[in-house]
């Protein structure tokens, strides 16, 4: 075999080994995936209530202790919007998928990072309740987040972010309590540190359970404090109403839109997860 033709071998031989690594479908090293126990009880209402936190949370978010991940009480539609980095509202299939709740207790193998967690949890989906889902986009109801005519009232963040020990918590968490007891309480509460407008229109679409847009314009990071009084005439305080008497005290302002949004839809799932 001539000089040139083995080059050629070695380099064609480079290239399938990198096709093939990058091919390959990263997966935790071991995976439990088991049906909750006693889901239309409790842990049935103390699921709904996750979700409510979750729509709150950045899409995707998971907590990795160290190297293990464990997810509980989580219906099917919860761990896609997990596994796909979108929102519940944001996930469509079977009315079951919202009804039918898991435990998930995984190992990240050798290397694995938080980072991968995602794509780690879209594979075990596929193995072992043989999800398929395709992504469409739909115009959807919902409102942009924009600044008011006379400017933002926000407050600039200090230039170290947070630390999140116990102690920075509770001090977090008594500066809420400190001002909801100053306004007469308050039907909910968000705290932001560090955050930009695109953060702001999340949490702002956490409390309005619809899809905000960030078209603020804002390039800082802000300290938020963004709560939602509860109503004074619940005949006529309705929910966007009182969202947009919220923002507005930053110095914001929300209009409505219709919103080009991304669904992940579940075409077909098993309600049977394959045995561990």
């Amino acid at each position: 075999m001539s000089a040139v033709i083995m080059r050629c071998v070695a380099v064609l031989g480079l290239v399938a080994s990198v096709f093939g690594q990058k091919n390959e479908r990263i997966q935790f090293e071991v995976a439990s995936v088991k049906p909750s126990p006693d889901a239309d009880g409790l842990l049935h209402a103390r699921g709904l209530a996750e979700e409510i936190a979750q729509e709150a949370e950045t899409p995707g978010f998971l907590h990795v202790a160290g190297t293990t991940l464990t997810l509980r009480n989580r219906s099917l539609c919860q761990l896609v919007a997990t596994a796909y980095r979108v929102r519940i509202s944001e996930v469509a299939g079977p009315a079951w998928i919202s009804d039918v709740r898991f435990d998930i207790h995984a190992k990240l193998p050798s290397g694995g990072t938080r980072g991968s967690a995602n794509e780690m949890l879209q594979r075990l989906l596929a193995d072992r309740f043989s999800l398929k889902i395709h992504h469409e986009t739909r115009t959807v109801s919902g409102f942009a987040l924009l600044t008011a005519k006379d400017g933002s009232r926000l407050a600039p963040a200090s230039e170290s972010p947070p630390s999140d020990t116990a102690e920075e918590r509770k001090r977090r968490n008594d500066a809420m309590m400190a001002e909801m007891r100053k306004r007469g309480g308050a039907a909910a509460i968000r705290l932001l540190d560090h955050a930009t407008g695109s953060d702001i229109a999340v949490a702002v679409a956490a409390l309005i359970h619809a899809p905000v847009a960030d078209e603020t314009g804002l390039t800082g990071k802000y300290e938020v404090m963004l709560m939602l009084p509860p109503p004074t005439d619940p005949s006529s305080d309705s929910l966007e109403y009182r969202v947009t008497q919220a923002v507005g005290k930053l110095g914001l302002k929300l209009e409505r839109r219709k919103n080009a949004v991304q669904f992940v839809i579940v075409d077909s799932a098993s309600k049977t997860p394959v045995a561990n």
